[in-house]
């Protein structure tokens, strides 16, 4: 990446390629898990266990979403928390799916050459877990090798808040922006404004400039 392709945050840019990242990690999350490995009956023994104590469970999670006596849920605290400690004894169960953690992305062609502006960056990895373990040295000595990444490679996130346009999803900016890899954006320069106006100093053409510089 060119100096000039530097981006940062608070930059105007323009997406030129439209991978949109969904999320990064490794092939199963919780979520994944709640949504297609616990199944309907398992969410319905719950609901009856929390009634079992008296409990009221969260209607709308089994009821048909188009019955027009689907109100809206009831304090979903314990029955989430339960449904969030299995999710994670199933990913334990089922190693996360695999090894590899990667960055998992879809085409949006929506987004093609539109703009908006970085409101925030964060650097994520991806590579090949690899477990921890130990043995002991001819000394009688414990040696420890702690679980690692193999094969790491860095990618730069910039979640962007995208400028309205006809055709976009009008969810995408209300969801916090999209994410998208450092290396489909393209910096749009744009125009500074002027210090100087006919032999005189721009005070408040100034003061953008050291508060663009302070935000920075």
């Amino acid at each position: 990446m060119s100096k000039r392709n530097i981006i940062r945050k608070n930059d105007r840019v323009r997406i030129v390629n439209p991978e949109v990242v969904v999320r990064w990690g490794y092939p199963l999350c919780k979520q994944i898990v709640k949504d297609t490995l616990i199944t309907p009956e398992q969410k319905e023994a719950t609901c009856a266990l929390l009634r079992a104590f008296g409990v009221v469970p969260p209607a709308p999670i089994l009821s048909n979403p188009f019955d027009p006596l689907n109100i809206a849920p009831q304090d979903t605290i314990v029955y989430d928390k339960i449904m969030d400690v299995m999710a994670y004894e199933i990913l334990k169960q089922k190693q996360f799916g695999g090894r590899e953690r990667k960055v998992y992305s879809e085409r949006k062609e929506s987004l093609l050459n539109v703009t908006g502006y970085v409101v925030e960056k964060k650097v994520v990895q991806s590579g090949t877990y690899n477990t921890g373990g130990g043995n002991y040295s001819y000394d009688g000595d414990f040696d420890y090798t702690p679980a690692y990444l193999s094969v790491v490679k860095a990618h730069v996130l910039c979640r962007v808040y995208v400028d309205w346009r006809e055709g976009i999803c009008i969810n995408i900016n209300g969801e916090g922006g999209v994410w998208i890899e450092n290396v489909n954006l393209q910096k749009v320069e744009e125009e500074q404004p002027r210090i100087r106006q006919e032999g005189h100093i721009d005070i408040e053409a100034l003061r953008a400039r050291l508060a663009e510089f302070e935000a920075r």
